[in-house]
């Protein structure tokens, strides 16, 4: 009943981030507390990034990932597919800030939602007292 935590398991799709990996590969995700593991499936291909590295991370749906990060909006949408989008942004070994992003669909757009609050989407905030 009480023992180690699940790791949360998440299959999606890869859009950008990861050099080598092309954009609508399939990948599973998976998230340790000790890092997050992305699986390319055929060919197989594994990348690791520690979890101490991860800023944020960010559920968004399809509209508002492409005005944030690429300032247009889907109006000519092919199909009626609901895609979300999850948005990690991580501080590279050389100390850039970078992003890695993928989409799915329901029901397994939703565990971007866990990972959102697992490593929060907060942006900085100055309160004055």
């Amino acid at each position: 009943m009480f023992g180690k935590k699940k790791n949360i398991k998440i299959r999606a799709m890869h859009y950008e981030g990861i050099e080598n990996f092309i954009q609508n590969a399939g990948c599973e995700i998976e998230i340790t507390e000790e890092e997050v593991v992305i699986k390319k499936i055929k060919p197989e291909v594994t990348v690791k990034l520690p979890v101490d590295r991860i800023i944020k991370c960010e559920y968004l749906s399809e509209y508002d990932f492409l005005t944030k990060y690429h300032n247009c909006t889907p109006e000519n949408r092919k199909s009626n597919i609901l895609k979300s989008f999850l948005v990690i942004t991580y501080t590279s070994k050389s100390g850039e800030t970078k992003n890695i992003i993928f989409w799915a669909v329901p029901p397994q757009s939703t565990k971007f939602i866990d990972l959102q609050y697992k490593f929060g989407k907060t942006e900085e905030k100055t309160i004055i007292l």
